[in-house]
């Protein structure tokens, strides 16, 4: 599997769809490394609160119109900046990731340029490679990098059906686009411990 061929699909087929559906893409990206950010939370000590309610705010502004069009995005952005992780331990990763998918989801909300779909795509996917690499390095003594594995498998189909869902999700009911949220919280990244 090519991730650079699988990324650039992702964003073509994107690249058509409104921001809606893209911003929704990217929040369903953020929203599978959710906990992460509780286990970044419970092992840091720092607050991730504000990505748990912003993550449900989205959600609503998407669903919403009206609020789309209120001034909330510049807040958002402020308060997930301040908890941005830094440093490269694996955890530490996977919260990175999931901050960088809702800030790409906000902006392309509002209309930024700052951050996109693609980026998004490769940081789920560094979550996910840091997730592998310290799990193989843990039980096996394995410094290997796969370029192929069954839960990076697992990602780019789930991303491959959350391009054709958001696709159709103007025609889609606020219970369906709950149902899906749902659903896809089954679709967890592991949490790196």
């Amino acid at each position: 599997m090519n991730i650079k061929e699988h990324r650039q699909h992702v964003t073509d087929e994107l690249t058509s769809c409104n921001l809606t559906a893209q911003s929704l893409f990217v929040l369903l990206c953020a929203e599978r490394l959710r906990n992460c950010c509780w286990a970044y939370q419970a092992s840091s000590g720092v607050s991730f609160e504000v990505y748990f309610e912003w993550s449900d705010i989205l959600f609503e502004m998407l669903l919403n119109p009206d609020l789309r069009r209120s001034n909330l995005v510049p807040s958002a952005i402020q308060d997930l900046e301040a908890i941005l992780p830094t440093g490269g331990e694996p955890l530490f990763v996977q919260g990175q990731s999931a901050i960088i998918c809702l800030l790409s989801a906000l902006e392309i909300c509002s209309n930024g340029h700052r951050l996109s779909v693609s980026d998004s795509v490769n940081a789920i996917i560094d979550a996910i490679d840091n997730y592998d690499f310290f799990i193989r390095r843990r039980l096996k003594n394995d410094n290997s990098s796969p370029a192929n594995y069954t839960l990076l498998q697992r990602e780019v189909g789930r991303q491959l059906s959350d391009v054709a869902f958001v696709k159709m999700q103007d025609r889609l009911n606020r219970v369906e686009l709950i149902e899906y949220r749902y659903e896809n919280l089954q679709f967890a990244v592991p949490i790196a411990v």
